[in-house]
């Protein structure tokens, strides 16, 4: 009778890590608004809850008022020091600091209309208020690889699909991608000199540092300063720089202009030289951006 008990409980765990490992594939709906990409989802009595979709954050993490009794919080054992139960999000370019409570499987986490099956999250004591959303999750990289590949299209009708095969494409290039830290990065040039991208759909604008700025010859705005909020309530100051665009595997690329900043996630990317962050200022003027992730590969379609 043990021996029973043990091999149903090795059977109960086989089954568990096979649905959480399962593939994932469809389609999610999304809001492109101020800059920010979101999905629709429910707060537990019903009403409506909001996620921002986050290509710079590789762990999907939801509220404590969102999660309500979907899910047992497991909650950190032993002493923490003050710096544990802190986790960065690169949210808005800007970032913020999120205090972490836990975390959680959920049997069924919907999205967008996309159900997710056994996944784990980290779960926040309040999640930040972005573009007058208050938001209750935001999605990250951990469940757009439950598929092959994730394709973001903007435009009037926004969508991210997962999908196992890539889409035919006319005219689309082809980026070799690496990953840092959880952080997408691919090679371009800014003025004639190498940059290393990081592709971050979770920030309205594009930016570089000082450090980047001086690298490629590049020049600021005069008289163009200026105080912007990140969600934690810091004030960061921001410049606007005199590029507007930036030549990704030889293609010239026309964007909105690129701001300089300390961003904290230029310190938390690893390995790179002349970080740029691309954000929804890009991304907005294009047609679409497919994240291959079993060939490390990123293709855009102008």
């Amino acid at each position: 009778m043990k021996r029973f008990f043990v091999v149903l409980s090795v059977f109960a765990l086989a089954l568990t890590w096979t649905a959480s490992a399962q593939n994932v594939y469809g389609e999610m709906k999304l809001v492109y608004d101020q800059g920010y990409v979101f999905a629709e989802s429910s707060m537990p009595d019903g009403g409506t809850a909001w996620f921002a979709v986050d290509l710079a954050v590789n762990v999907t993490s939801v509220s404590k008022a969102w999660i309500g009794d979907r899910a047992v919080i497991q909650k950190p054992q032993g002493r923490r020091d003050a710096s544990e139960g802190k986790t960065y999000f690169a949210l808005g370019g800007v970032g913020f600091v999120g205090d972490v409570v836990g975390k959680a499987t959920l049997p069924v986490l919907n999205v967008g209309g996309l159900v997710f099956p056994q996944t784990s999250v980290s779960v926040l004591e309040q999640a930040p208020t972005v573009a007058g959303r208050t938001l209750s999750g935001i999605v990250g990289t951990d469940l757009l690889r439950r598929a092959e590949i994730a394709l973001f299209r903007y435009g009037a009708t926004p969508t991210l699909q997962l999908k196992s095969k890539a889409s035919p494409m006319k005219q689309a290039l082809s980026l070799p991608m690496t990953v840092s830290n959880g952080f997408i990065v691919v090679k371009g040039e800014m003025q004639g000199k190498p940059v290393d991208v990081i592709l971050d759909n979770g920030s309205p604008e594009s930016y570089f540092p000082v450090a980047t700025l001086r690298a490629v010859g590049a020049a600021a705005v005069p008289n163009s300063t200026r105080d912007i909020t990140d969600p934690e309530g810091n004030v960061l100051k921001v410049r606007a720089s005199n590029v507007s665009g930036i030549s990704l595997g030889g293609t010239e690329f026309e964007a909105p202009q690129f701001h300089i900043a300390e961003l904290g996630v230029f310190t938390r990317v690893l390995g790179v030289s002349n970080p740029v962050l691309l954000g929804n200022s890009f991304f907005s003027t294009v047609q679409a951006v497919e994240i291959n992730f079993s060939e490390s590969t990123v293709r855009v379609q102008k």
